[in-house]
């Protein structure tokens, strides 16, 4: 699975399908291959999109759609002109998300230092 495919999905919604709670969640998920469309900002994403980006979202090479078979697919034929826009309050949101969670890592961390040195 490629950095293109993940990029692609990310610009659809503004946000990755593979989201966890923290990095090595997020990481954890895109190496499994384990994502969900629940997140609010998918609602707006139709499900002939969602079943392209799960089409070429399988792990096994020969489970995935081939270039021909995407340019087949019906979300690309009907849809994809108006789905492709840049969420762009999605992606602020996404952004915010992430900075909390920085934020909260580094005071756990602090914590943790904290009470190693007493």
């Amino acid at each position: 699975m490629g950095k293109e495919i993940f990029m692609f999905v990310f610009r659809l919604s503004g946000l990755s399908p593979f989201m966890g709670d923290h990095d090595g969640e997020t990481m954890t998920n895109i190496l499994k291959v384990e994502y969900d469309f629940d997140d609010e900002c998918f609602d707006e994403i139709s499900d002939l999109a969602k079943d392209f980006i799960e089409k070429l979202l399988q792990e096994d090479q020969e489970d995935r759609m081939t270039a021909d078979d995407c340019l087949e697919h019906d979300w690309l034929k009907k849809e994809l002109k108006t789905s492709i826009a840049l969420k762009k309050g999605n992606l602020r949101k996404y952004v915010i998300k992430r900075r909390w969670q920085k934020a909260i890592n580094a005071v756990r961390a602090a914590v943790r230092v904290k009470m190693l040195a007493m």
